[in-house]
Formats: C-alpha cells, sequence, structure tokens
C-alpha cells in the first residue's frame, strides 16, 4: 500500500452524519464513482434521498457535479465548506488515535472512526448524529439546542443600582 490515501467524505448538515470512502487518488473519475457510491449510501442510512450537494472549488469534482446534475440533484460550489473540513479533521483525529492503539487493520480502523465520529455528541443538537438520524427516521425533526437567555446569565435585577463607566475600559 504505497502512495497516499484520501478521506472523502460526505456529511449532512443537520443531522452531522458521516459517510466516508477512502480514494487513493483525487482523480476525476475515481471522486465521480467515489461520489456515486457516498450518495447512495447517505440517502439510505438517512432514509431519504439527497437533494442537494456542496463542494468545495476543488477541480476534482468537475465530473461528480456533472454526474449529480443529471441526477436531478442540485449542487452549489463554494469557497470553503467549514462543516466537512471541521468533520474530517474529527474524523482523522480520531482515526489516527485508533492507529496508535494498533486496534485493527486500515480499514477497520476507518470503519471504527466513522462510528465513533456518528456516536459523538454534537454540541449544537445536544445530541449525536446517530441520534438525529434516528430522530429523522421516525418523522421528527432534531432540533437544534437552544442557547443561554439573558435570564439564564449573570445579569443584575431591574431596579438594582450600578455604576456607569464615562470612559470604557481596554
Amino acid at each position: 500500500t504505497k502512495g497516499d490515501r484520501y478521506f472523502y467524505n460526505l456529511v449532512d448538515i443537520y443531522t452531522g452524519w458521516l459517510e466516508t470512502i477512502v480514494v487513493g487518488t483525487k482523480k476525476e473519475d475515481v471522486i465521480a464513482r467515489a461520489t456515486k457510491k457516498l450518495v447512495a449510501r447517505m440517502g439510505k442510512a438517512l432514509g431519504t434521498p439527497v437533494r442537494v450537494v456542496q463542494y468545495d472549488m476543488g477541480s476534482e469534482f468537475n465530473k461528480s457535479i456533472k454526474d449529480l446534475e443529471k441526477m436531478k440533484i442540485k449542487v452549489f460550489q463554494m469557497r470553503t465548506n467549514a462543516v466537512v473540513e471541521q468533520t474530517n479533521a474529527k474524523l482523522q483525529r480520531i482515526f489516527y488515535t485508533i492507529v496508535a492503539q494498533k486496534r485493527t487493520n486500515f480499514a477497520g480502523s476507518v470503519k471504527q472512526a466513522v462510528d465513533i465520529s456518528n456516536n459523538t455528541k454534537n454540541r449544537k443538537l445536544g445530541m449525536t448524529p446517530k441520534e438525529a438520524v434516528a430522530q429523522l427516521r421516525a418523522g421528527e425533526t432534531p432540533a437544534k439546542k437552544r442557547g443561554k437567555t439573558n435570564e439564564a446569565k449573570n445579569v443584575y435585577p431591574e431596579g438594582t443600582w450600578v455604576r456607569a463607566l464615562k470612559v470604557k475600559r481596554d
């Protein structure tokens, strides 16, 4: 197994569910075949067909974009895709931890890393991607966790006397 290997990830933005394929090259044909597999796997995992895919501006996606448009899937190209980059970084951290522990072979390490990633709690959702997908398949919409309101923060009760600064501090 000489040469580079690349994680090619497809991430559902709403649930955080991750599907990945390891490819040995970034040639358009290889990426196009992998894209078809990933889209099919993502649709099967979510229980709903994929309708929109976002890519970064990489030239390796040109053939994939044409194929997806033929399949009536909307495609958007963005300068960067922070959700995918963040998930890729998380996947790689988990993967290299598993490799360092020498748990299993390469393919097994990738599978374990994806499983761990899909079972890691998402702060925005307040649940794991696996739980969010289960809710989605049950017909519910996974609601994002709400942030703290002003009442929860350390605010003074109304009517409290406080000093106002005439000049702001640095």
